[in-house]
């Protein structure tokens, strides 16, 4: 028993040492606060919500037709076991960091360029569009929650003013969050020299 309760706490002290390296780097980038631990901590728990602020948030899509910010919505949370050969396993909700999370699965939903509404039906033509909707990030390309719920409208949510000002705030800075998001997978020692974002505004 004494063995799995050090597990944990080693687990823990390893995310909290983690959430200070992405803090430290996403504030060098002079990246917005809410981005530093994507809003994410005790009270306000990243997890799989359909109308819930916690639920919601921006991310660096790797899918190539849909590479860029987006608004996205969790669908699972997974975690890392301790060891080098750990397993990623499914969780309830990010308890306490951002870094607790491994991977996160998420639908995502683009930017329709009038008010405040993105869209699950991606921009472009292709054979199978909702596909394309949905990716598995890394916990690093998730930037943040949505600071109020977004308003479902059919196939569009509709986010709050003070979130599409955040969005736009990053949507204008794609290379200080690609140097972010591989300046940090660097000190886990996970380098990637891929492009995480597009360089375009």
């Amino acid at each position: 028993m004494s063995s799995v309760i050090d597990q944990v706490f080693h687990q823990c002290f390893l995310h909290k040492m983690s959430l200070t390296q992405r803090k430290r780097i996403f504030k060098e980038q002079d990246l917005p606060e809410a981005t530093w631990d994507a809003r994410v901590n005790g009270i306000n728990r990243l997890h799989a919500a359909e109308m819930h602020a916690a639920g919601y948030g921006f991310a660096v899509s790797s899918n190539k037709s849909m590479m860029g910010l987006v608004l996205c919505k969790v669908l699972t949370v997974y975690s890392k076991g301790g060891g080098n050969h750990g397993k990623h396993g499914y969780m309830d909700d990010v308890p306490a960091a951002i870094t607790a999370a491994s991977n996160i699965a998420v639908q995502m939903y683009q930017y329709q360029g009038i008010g405040t509404l993105f869209t699950e039906k991606p921009l472009m033509h292709h054979a199978f569009p909702h596909l394309l909707c949905f990716d598995l990030i890394p916990s690093s390309s998730f930037l943040s929650v949505l600071g109020e719920t977004p308003i479902r409208t059919e196939d569009d949510l509709s986010i709050s003013q003070a979130d599409l000002n955040l969005f736009h705030t990053l949507k204008a800075r794609p290379i200080a969050i690609s140097n972010a998001i591989k300046k940090f997978k660097k000190s886990k020692g996970n380098s990637d020299d891929t492009d995480v974002m597009d360089d375009e505004a």
